[in-house]
């Protein structure tokens, strides 16, 4: 009786682990490695554009989590009070009956309007950080430029 047979990855996966290897089987470099000069910013202009990308990554990231905890936030602040604007109009434009019936024991009506609180409140929050972000950001390109001038 034989055993199960061996394992064999897919050929979209082997292709992926030669590439990751960066070597061919006969020992020599991947043309994606030959030519890995060409992807090398040559100019300071390049390697400031890189920069810029990565720092915007981060900025995306902290907008994320400034959304999160602001959704978070509305989002508990409704369940205690349950008539903040404007989730409670939203839900009446959906033309919608008010269901009482509990949802992990809250009215599936509130934890509804609760969600539309947060994304509307948490949407808010993120577009002021994103626009003060983005003037102090210019507002610390001036200074340094007319430190520079100096």
């Amino acid at each position: 009786m034989q055993g199960p047979p061996p394992f064999q990855r897919p050929a979209g996966i082997e292709a992926a682990a030669s590439i990751q290897a960066n070597k061919r089987a006969d020992g020599k470099r991947s043309r994606a490695m030959q030519h890995r000069h060409l992807f090398k910013p040559r100019t300071q202009f390049g390697r400031a554009a890189i920069e810029s990308c990565g720092q915007g990554m981060v900025l995306a990231m902290r907008g994320a989590v400034i959304f999160v905890l602001a959704f978070l936030l509305f989002l508990f602040v409704t369940l205690a009070y349950r008539e903040l604007p404007p989730g409670r109009a939203i839900y009446g434009l959906l033309g919608v009956p008010e269901i009482e019936e509990p949802v992990l024991g809250i009215p599936a009506t509130t934890l509804v309007v609760a969600v539309f609180n947060g994304v509307v409140y948490g949407f808010i929050v993120w577009l002021v950080f994103d626009i003060l972000g983005k003037v102090l950001k210019s507002e610390g390109k001036r200074k340094e430029s007319r430190q520079e001038q100096r």
